[in-house]
C-alpha cells in the first residue's frame, strides 16, 4: 500500500569506490564499527549498505533520519569530528565519492526490496516550477508493476553545504564525484522485475526529452547486503 512521507524525513546517502586491494576490510570495517556508530547518533533510524550489480560506483549506502537537521547537529558534527582509527584508515582508501544530505520527499510503498536502482539527476527548472509533477505520476505506475516493493525521491537538502571536519577532510583530500540535486529510488524482489520498471517509467533518454532531467542520469543497480535500525 502507497503511503505519503513527510518531506523532513531526512536521508543520508553515499555512493563510492573503495581501492581493491582495502575492499574486504571497509566492509568488516562497515559490518563492526561503522554503521552501528551512526545509528548510535540520536535521529538516525536506519542503516544501509548495497553492492553494485551493475553501474557505479560500487557501494552506495543510505541512512534514515528523523529529519535533515540530524545530519548539522552537534551530536553528529561531533562524530565527524573525532573519527576512529578505523575510520581514518578506511576512508583514505575511498574513491569517487558522492555524499548527499537530503529530504525524503515522496515513498511509494510499505516495504523495501534488496535490489535497489538509484537514478541521480539535476532537476530542470520547468520540473522544480511543476513540483515533481512528471515524475509523481511516473511513481504510481511503476509501484503497480509485477516486483516492485517501493519508489521514493530525495532531493538535495539546503543544510547540504560542506561543513569542516575531519571526517570532511579525509574526503576532501581525495577524488570527489557529482553531488546531484534529485535521486530516484526504485526497490524490488528482482533484478529483472526493477530494471523493466526503471525502462518503462524512467529511462534516462525519456527523462531529458519530457524536461525533467537536465542530462542523462546516473543509474545504478544495487544489491542489499547489510540492514540495521528500525
Amino acid at each position: 500500500m502507497a503511503d505519503s512521507v513527510d518531506a523532513a524525513a531526512g536521508i543520508l546517502a553515499v555512493w563510492h569506490d573503495v581501492a581493491p586491494a582495502h575492499d574486504q576490510a571497509a566492509n568488516e570495517w562497515y559490518n563492526r564499527e561503522h554503521h552501528e556508530e551512526r545509528l548510535a547518533t540520536p535521529g538516525f533510524l536506519t542503516a544501509r549498505r548495497h553492492v553494485a550489480l551493475t553501474g557505479a560506483p560500487r557501494y552506495f549506502s543510505s541512512y534514515e533520519t528523523t529529519d535533515a537537521a540530524v545530519l548539522t547537529s552537534d551530536a553528529y558534527m561531533a562524530t565527524l569530528d573525532n573519527p576512529t582509527a578505523w575510520t581514518r584508515e578506511i576512508m583514505s582508501h575511498y574513491r569517487n565519492t558522492s555524499r548527499a544530505v537530503c529530504h525524503r520527499d515522496i515513498s511509494l510503498g510499505a516495504g523495501y526490496g534488496a535490489f535497489v536502482m538509484t537514478i541521480r539527476y539535476n532537476e530542470t527548472e520547468g520540473e522544480k516550477t511543476a513540483k515533481g509533477g512528471r515524475t509523481e505520476g511516473r511513481m504510481t505506475d511503476a509501484l503497480a508493476e509485477t516486483g516492485i516493493v517501493s519508489v521514493q525521491v530525495w532531493s538535495l537538502a539546503d543544510t547540504a553545504g560542506p561543513v569542516a571536519t575531519e571526517e570532511g577532510n579525509i574526503r576532501s583530500a581525495l577524488a570527489q564525484a557529482e553531488v546531484f540535486n534529485k535521486t530516484i529510488v526504485v526497490t524490488g524482489t528482482s533484478q529483472q522485475q526493477v530494471d523493466a520498471a526503471r525502462a518503462r517509467y524512467f529511462s534516462s533518454v525519456d527523462m531529458v526529452q519530457r524536461g525533467i532531467a537536465e542530462a542523462e542520469p546516473e543509474v545504478g543497480l544495487y544489491q542489499l547486503i547489510y540492514m540495521a535500525g528500525c
